[in-house]
């Protein structure tokens, strides 16, 4: 009896190993190929929404030549921010943006005076996103809200453009 009882666990477990082989590299394909969720056995989620990057707009006023909208944005979870700076927030049609230098981290939660009498900066969005794309010359991102932002470098220099998509 305690034979047959230790055969059926075995049994069991051998029987089991490939079903979550199988769910632990769906999960795996599907992060590595963007999608934000799979469907297993069962109709299951197998992987919850892909949103680990954070991002934020900040208005900069006073100290600067003309008032203006930097967007910021995680590249890998704890990275610099990639920063482009807008004439307007939020964007509804195409926009002239100029890549500018990364910035640092802690502007994800600052808001006020920056040094050198170079203004002020307030939050106006912020939030997670994550990629759809991203090139060199082109990235294309959906924050948590559902915003997809299209930024695409154009012509030679810091000149991007940036557009809602649906």
């Amino acid at each position: 009896m305690e034979l047959g009882f230790a055969m059926l666990i075995i049994a069991l477990v051998v029987l089991s190993v490939p079903a979550i082989y199988f769910l632990i590299m769906s999960a795996i394909a599907d992060r590595a190929s963007g999608k934000r969720k799979s469907t297993g056995p069962g109709g299951f989620d197998v992987l919850p929404p892909a949103m680990s990057l954070r991002y934020v707009v900040l208005h900069h006023t006073g100290g600067v030549d003309a008032p203006h909208f930097d967007l910021m944005f995680e590249t890998e979870p704890g990275s610099p921010l990639a920063t482009w700076r807008s004439p307007e927030w939020p964007i509804t049609a195409r926009t002239a943006i100029t890549r500018i230098a990364d910035h640092r981290r802690e502007y994800l939660e600052y808001e006020g005076p920056l040094s050198d009498n170079r203004g002020q900066v307030h939050r106006v969005a912020a939030g997670h996103f994550r990629f759809d794309s991203r090139t060199d010359e082109r990235w294309t991102l959906t924050t948590q809200s559902g915003l997809r932002l299209t930024l695409a470098h154009i012509g030679d220099g810091d000149a991007w453009q940036a557009e809602v998509s649906t």
